[in-house]
């Protein structure tokens, strides 16, 4: 593969939604239920099926939907699904917006479905999301995909040290702008496991760890 890592950028976080009135209180409470696992195809697709089969959970033992993000949303908002699955980084606008018009919650993982998931692909690592990120949601577990900023792996070294110094420099401004990558930090740099930085940034990465 001739790409390496520069760094980690953020997660797209796997999230099941569901209306906060109802009677799915876990991820093992879908079976049986109409859920929206996303459009064929897409990541989500890929990322709901694969986790759910992870855990012993199968399109067999739901009502599987295909639906996009916003036939997602809607299908909840109308009541004509028990739940749906959107993967997209922590305050992706189509959670946002159903959840400025509606009362949500999104199912949180147990510690050990999250371990379930990693051994059987690790990809995906728990992350823990704060209450509030979306309106009325509660706080909540569930696995994650991180986003990967990659170069050329034959890169010069001193340019791509350079190229992750200014970015991390500057990321409390980046921050004002894309408020999704108040996880792009430095602690989060190296989340692609088994994979190494790019020398340049591993660089960078070691300095500013000591």
């Amino acid at each position: 593969m001739d790409v390496a890592p520069l760094f980690a950028l953020y997660p797209n976080v796997v999230q099941f939604i569901v209306p906060a009135d109802s009677d799915i209180q876990s991820i093992k409470d879908l079976k049986g239920k109409k859920v929206s696992l996303g459009a064929p195809g897409s990541g989500t697709r890929v990322s709901s099926t694969n986790i759910l089969a992870a855990l012993g959970i199968n399109d067999s033992d739901i009502e599987a939907q295909s639906l996009n993000y916003t036939a997602t949303t809607n299908a909840i908002a109308a009541g004509q699904i028990d739940a749906g699955a959107i993967v997209g980084s922590v305050g992706v606008g189509a959670i946002t917006e159903l959840a400025f018009t509606n009362k949500i919650r999104i199912l949180s993982f147990t510690a050990d479905e999250l371990k379930a998931v990693s051994e059987s692909n690790a990809s995906y690592q728990a992350i823990d999301v704060p209450a509030e990120s979306y309106k009325g949601v509660n706080a909540f577990s569930a696995p994650a995909v991180w986003n990967i900023l990659v170069v050329n792996k034959n890169m010069d070294t001193d340019l791509a040290y350079q190229m992750t110094k200014v970015a991390f420099e500057h990321m409390d401004e980046i921050n004002q702008v894309i408020s999704v990558t108040k996880f792009t930090t430095v602690e989060n740099m190296n989340k692609l496991d088994g994979v190494d930085l790019h020398p340049g940034s591993m660089k960078y990465f070691k300095e500013q760890m000591k």
